[in-house]
Order: C-alpha cells, then structure tokens, then sequence
C-alpha cells in the first residue's frame, strides 16, 4: 500500500546582499545541529562543489538531508529536502498539508540560517569542516 506523502524541498542564499557576518563554508554548523553525515561530494556541471548531508537537529532529533552548493567561498545556498507521511490522508487533505509544509520548510531553511549568524554574532560558534 503506498502511504500519501509530500516531499518539499526549499533553497535560500546563506549570505544575502547585506547579511552580516557572512558565513563561509567553515563557519557553517549551528549549535542547533547534533550531527551531520556526509551523504555525497560532488562537483555541478559549472564546476562547484556540492555536498549532501543528512542533518540531525537537537532539539527533537529530526532528520533532513541538506544540500549546500558552493560557489564562492561565500556564495553558498542551503536546500532543505523534506518527507512528510501521511496515512490515510486524502488527495485534498494532502494538498492542504502540502501548503503548510512548503511554509514550514521556508521556515526551517531561513531560521538554520538566522541560528547560524546569530550564533557567530554572539561568539558561540562551533567552526566544523565537513
């Protein structure tokens, strides 16, 4: 039996025009992550790097598989892919849902970002290479 599911999946720049301080891709794991694992390394067809990580949060020990390609040293984007399952959910319970969890994944992307700024702002800062 095959159980509805959304999958969603939303990028955002790291460093904005105007973002400040401008993280890099060493200054790049929030205090809000537990773990990350690198999933695959590999290289766009412009000849930048991607890495996929599966991202475990402290807080309530979710998962997400992150990708960040990096373009610059500062021009990184963050996608967020998510999995929602819905058992027994309708075709328009679904579509509902869906909208709902397009929003949240904004949020989730765009408030990992924040964390991570926030957290170098303050000088809390764990500094991890992947």
């Amino acid at each position: 039996m095959v159980i509805p599911t959304n999958n969603v999946a939303f990028t955002a720049p790291i460093n904005p025009r105007g973002a400040n301080p401008i993280l890099t891709r060493k200054t790049f794991v929030p205090a809000g992550i537990q773990s990350t694992s690198v999933l695959s390394e590999s290289v766009d067809e412009a000849g930048n790097p991607v890495t996929i990580r599966e991202v475990v949060f402290r807080q309530d020990q979710r998962k997400v598989k992150e990708t960040v390609t990096a373009h610059k040293d500062s021009r990184l984007y963050m996608t967020y892919v998510f999995e929602w399952r819905h058992p027994g959910a309708s075709e328009e319970e679904l579509a509902v849902m869906r909208e709902r969890e397009k929003m949240m994944s904004k949020g989730a992307v765009e408030g990992t970002i924040s964390a991570m700024r926030s957290s170098l702002k303050k000088g809390r800062f764990d500094l991890l290479e992947y």
